[in-house]
């Protein structure tokens, strides 16, 4: 019996990704030191993530420890002095200001990311006699590890470049290019300390390899899902958008409005259910509320199984315009067997070898929209495009083949 621990922060960005990490080292014969930063669920108690977490894995060979993020029991012990927001606003204002002085703001490891109270359970946890310690994002991963373990990072998307795409145009001017070079010099001292580093896009990968940290060992090991059953005939919704409140998601959604709705009713009326999070951005809605043909956009917030809005819905669109990594989004549909009509920032790193393929020019996308949801032939065709792609290279069996050659070197 192996041993690896896994320090991860808890959020619901990428938790299928790892969920399927954790379940594919078990499914190995791994002994699993979870340990899980609470930095999502305020309401939540530790044991009860703690007892959520085991319950869902049910494996003897796993244990878990959690650490809720200080600016919860900050929040916490604020309202019990009485503070006010204008109060509790400055507090955070000069924090923030102490923390651009000395630059930990910028880095991808910073207290903000990686708290205290969790650095010290995972450097406590890396001095006992494990095999391999898996760092799910680089953003959790403390300075100057001793070189006595195997250690992995997946790294699940380049964030500088995030940074330079989410982050940078947010900032004053003067502060941006500093901003991004200790983002960027954080980045590469975190990779360059791992034996490996997992990307998800083969794009990426190669970007790494060449341009970002030349010199350091970068893997592509394929955004995974489980396969979903073949769904029943769908009626309810001819579109669907799955997404979050993210920059890429918003930027996509809008063009999609404002360019292709129009172009695919003027060809055929159709009707959209927008999924996600994406719902409250206030950008969205003021698109939504001039849109044309706005009465048959449907609009619903999180939820916790997506089976039922994939089953009731014939063709799943993922406008991105721009993104890195490989899109889970997109891996996702696949796994459901989804027709999927997307661009080429959604399909990154995706084989297209089966019959997928980008529409990045609106009227395009509008036309391939229209001859999926108008062609049960047509779709039905998509679908096997997108079961063949997904089992291929993004199933269990490629994730339980892929980590056995990789743990095995």
């Amino acid at each position: 019996m192996v041993s690896s621990v896994l320090p991860i922060p808890v959020n619901r960005g990428n938790a299928q990704r790892t969920d399927q990490v954790i379940r594919t080292l078990l499914d190995l014969g791994y002994k699993v030191e979870l340990l899980l930063l609470n930095q999502s669920e305020a309401a939540t108690t530790s044991e009860d993530v703690k007892k959520r977490t085991l319950a869902h894995y049910a494996s003897i060979n796993l244990h878990v420890e959690v650490r809720r993020h200080p600016k919860f029991v900050i929040e916490k012990q604020r309202k019990a002095k009485g503070m006010g927001p204008f109060i509790s606003r400055a507090i955070d204002r000069i924090r923030r200001g102490v923390q651009v002085i000395t630059g930990d703001y910028a880095k991808i490891n910073s207290v903000s990311n990686l708290p205290a109270n969790f650095e010290k359970l995972i450097l406590q946890k890396y001095k006992a006699d494990l095999d391999l310690v898996w760092f799910n994002y680089a953003r959790v991963m403390p300075n100057n590890l001793p070189k006595n373990k195997r250690v992995v990072i997946d790294l699940h998307d380049l964030q500088t470049y995030r940074v330079k795409n989410d982050i940078l145009p947010k900032l004053q001017s003067w502060e941006r290019a500093r901003y991004e070079s200790i983002f960027s010099e954080s980045e590469k001292r975190i990779m360059r300390q791992a034996d490996v580093c997992l990307s998800i896009s083969s794009v990426e990968t190669r970007e790494i390899k060449e341009k970002f940290c030349p010199g350091i060992q970068v893997i592509t090991v394929n955004a995974t899902a489980e396969e979903r059953p073949p769904l029943q005939a769908a009626s309810k919704n001819d579109l669907l958008f799955v997404g979050s409140n993210s920059d890429p998601n918003v930027d996509g959604l809008i063009w999609f409005l404002k360019d292709v709705w129009p172009a695919i009713n003027e060809m055929r009326p159709s009707t959209l259910l927008i999924q996600g999070n994406i719902t409250r951005n206030k950008k969205v809605q003021a698109t939504l509320a001039s849109c044309i043909n706005k009465s048959n956009i449907r609009q619903q917030g999180f939820v916790d199984d997506l089976i039922e809005v994939y089953s009731t819905s014939k063709v799943v669109i993922c406008p991105l315009r721009y993104g890195t990594g490989m899109k889970i989004k997109v891996i996702e549909a696949m796994s459901y067997g989804m027709p999927i009509v997307t661009t080429s920032a959604g399909l990154e790193g995706i084989d297209l070898s089966s019959g997928i393929q980008p529409y990045d020019d609106a009227s395009h996308f509008a036309m391939q929209v229209v001859k999926l949801t108008g062609s049960p032939a047509e779709a039905s065709k998509q679908s096997q495009a997108a079961r063949k792609t997904f089992r291929t290279a993004h199933s269990r069996d490629y994730m339980l083949k892929t980590f056995e050659e990789l743990l095995s070197e």
